[in-house]
C-alpha cells in the first residue's frame, strides 16, 4: 500500500512540475545586463512576463525579482560561484 501512494505522488509531482514549466516559445528579450565585460539578454518568460532570467555560459539563470538590477545581482553571483573551487569533500 505504501508503494501505490509513493507512485502517486510521485506522479503528481511530475505532472505539476511539467504544468507550471514555461513554454520555451514564450520568451521575450526585455533588456541586457554587462558583467565582466560581457553583455548578457535577459528574457521574460511565459504569457504574463513575471519570471525573467538571463542567458549565461552554463545556462539561464533565473532573476530574483523581474529588474535588471536583480537579473545583473543573479547573474554576478551564478558567474561567482562558478569560480569558486570546491573545497568541502565528504
Amino acid at each position: 500500500m505504501t508503494r501505490i501512494a509513493v507512485c502517486f505522488c510521485l506522479v503528481g509531482l511530475v505532472g505539476l512540475a511539467s504544468c507550471t514549466a514555461p513554454a520555451s516559445g514564450d520568451t521575450t528579450v526585455v533588456g541586457s545586463v554587462e558583467y565582466g565585460g560581457q553583455t548578457y539578454p535577459v528574457e521574460a518568460l511565459g504569457p504574463d512576463q513575471t519570471i525573467w532570467r538571463v542567458r549565461a555560459e552554463g545556462g539561464p539563470v533565473t532573476c530574483l525579482n523581474p529588474t535588471l538590477k536583480d537579473c545583473y545581482w543573479s547573474l554576478r553571483n551564478h558567474l561567482n560561484a562558478q569560480t569558486v573551487p570546491d573545497v568541502i569533500t565528504p
